[in-house]
């Protein structure tokens, strides 16, 4: 199966990327890091469009969040709306358009109206549901190192436990979440 993910340098699409491939899968990457040809905030982006029609499948993991620092100052800015926004309706268009099944990365902060991340995940839920694609909510990427109990995998079925290593503990974790999104990818 050929599988695109959107935000394959973050914390869960590089190990995501990492699994597929292992598992067989041919997976493009897609991630701003990679060049401003794969900046999907950029309108219209024929790179982006291209990616999605040539798919079979696609993990939209990719969010501009500026790093931990979000959670205090970054989502108040017009930037980190305006971006967020813009990768938004450009990537759901595209998947509109051509079709695709699609998983979209949103987090347990889309209930929290008070927060322009929670707000705009919550979009992100909003047109996932109406292109019938699939949801996920998972812990933001700081809030499993604010919260000592457990951190919600991409799957809706199960936790994980964090690793007793403060340091670890991300990255353990992460790698533990790419095998339980296999089952999300159509049979």
């Amino acid at each position: 199966m050929k599988i695109t993910v959107l935000g394959s340098s973050g914390q869960i699409g590089a190990y995501l990327t990492e699994y597929l491939r292992e598992k067989g899968h041919v997976v493009e990457e897609f991630d701003v890091v990679n060049g401003p040809s794969q900046d999907m905030t950029v309108i219209p982006n024929q790179y982006l469009e291209f990616k999605i029609r040539d798919s079979d499948f696609v993990f939209f993991l990719a969010f501009d969040v500026g790093g931990s620092r979000y959670l205090k100052k970054y989502q108040h800015t017009y930037d980190f709306i305006n971006n967020n926004t813009r990768l938004m309706a450009n990537v759901f268009q595209w998947l509109k358009e051509y079709r695709k099944p699609f998983v979209f990365a949103s987090s347990q902060m889309s209930n929290m109206s008070y927060s322009p991340y929670g707000v705009l995940k919550r979009v992100g839920e909003l047109y996932t549901q109406t292109l019938n694609g699939m949801p996920r909510r998972t812990l933001p990427p700081a809030l499993p190192l604010l919260r000592n109990s457990s951190l919600m995998t991409a799957c809706r079925c199960q936790t994980l436990p964090l690793h007793p290593c403060p340091q670890a503990h991300h990255q353990v974790a992460l790698r533990r979440r790419a095998p339980q999104m296999q089952h999300m990818l159509p049979h």
